[in-house]
């Protein structure tokens, strides 16, 4: 199972025990109660981009179950995402407000896939779930040799003690980092 772990859209039971001298737990734990923890040991149910990202760092401290692999293609509305972005950036150069109505629109659609009140006519479980594992591990592939300066995450952000830059690419691209001070 372990090779098959590189497939784009799949899922994955895993057992991890990572080294001692790990400082941020990978994968993260949810309990009865629904708090979230990120253990340096555990079981679950973890999407691709995390169970890959633990198979590039730490390759001998877990092992795979068994898993599902889906059909991955890009959806048809990508393009239209694009361009909204797109436009969204050229009305933050003009100092337009409006750019802001573009942004929230964005940003919920992650919110409609993840929907579990109301009607949820766009709820996708699978997508959210596939979304929030991406966005985790393009966090910890931000902080990867310095997590010893996190002082904490925040949905899509870090925030770090005492570092000039990060091994990131910083621009205004859609999924670019950008920095704040």
């Amino acid at each position: 199972f372990q090779d098959a772990c590189n497939e784009p859209f799949s899922c994955w039971l895993v057992d991890y025990d990572l080294p001692e001298t790990v400082t941020i737990g990978v994968l993260p734990t949810r309990s009865n109660t629904g708090a979230i923890s990120f253990r340096s040991r555990g079981r679950g149910y973890y999407w691709q981009p995390e169970v890959d990202y633990l198979r590039q760092r730490y390759p001998e401290s877990f092992s795979v179950k068994w898993g599902y692999v889906g059909r991955y293609e890009q959806v048809k509305f990508a393009p239209e995402v694009h361009g909204l972005y797109d436009y969204r950036n050229q009305l933050k150069a003009a100092e337009d407000k409006g750019e802001s109505i573009i942004k929230l629109a964005l940003a919920n659609l992650y919110g409609k896939f993840s929907q579990n009140t109301g009607s949820a006519h766009f709820q996708c479980r699978a997508w959210a779930g596939w979304i929030t594992s991406l966005v985790r591990r393009l966090l910890l592939e931000a902080v990867t040799g310095i997590e010893d300066r996190v002082i904490s995450f925040n949905q899509d952000a870090v925030h770090l003690q005492g570092v000039d830059a990060m091994k990131v690419e910083i621009g205004t691209g859609l999924g670019q980092w950008k920095s704040a001070r």
